[in-house]
């Protein structure tokens, strides 16, 4: 079986000329696995989000992120075609039911 695991960091900073500000930071996690035909993937991430708009109304939030499994088979060089099928699934592993101020950070902004 080959198991193969990547992760990084990702940061994005904004600002508009309203004075409105944020940025957002995360860390994705994927593990993959194959064994044969068969693979497996897990993908996930840690996110912390900051904004801070022009009207004082700060929030924030640091969570896990919902979790997707995929799962599939390939037939490769054994047909005229390839195929490959596949099944995916969310895990509701992250923040869900969201208060008003958390839910904030998600809205569109306005600038």
């Amino acid at each position: 079986m080959d198991i193969g695991i990547q992760t990084g960091l990702v940061s994005n900073w904004w600002d508009s000329d309203t004075n409105d500000r944020g940025n957002q930071t995360y860390v994705p996690v994927t593990i993959d696995a194959t064994q044969g035909d068969f693979g497996a993937r897990v993908l996930t991430a840690m996110v912390t989000t900051h904004i801070d708009p022009s009207d004082n109304t700060r929030n924030s939030m640091t969570t896990v992120v919902d979790t997707k499994l995929n799962l599939s088979y390939a037939l490769v060089d054994k047909w005229p075609v390839d195929l490959l099928f596949g099944l995916d699934f969310n895990l509701p592993t992250g923040l869900t039911n969201l208060d008003r101020k958390i839910a904030a950070c998600f809205s569109t902004p306005t600038w």
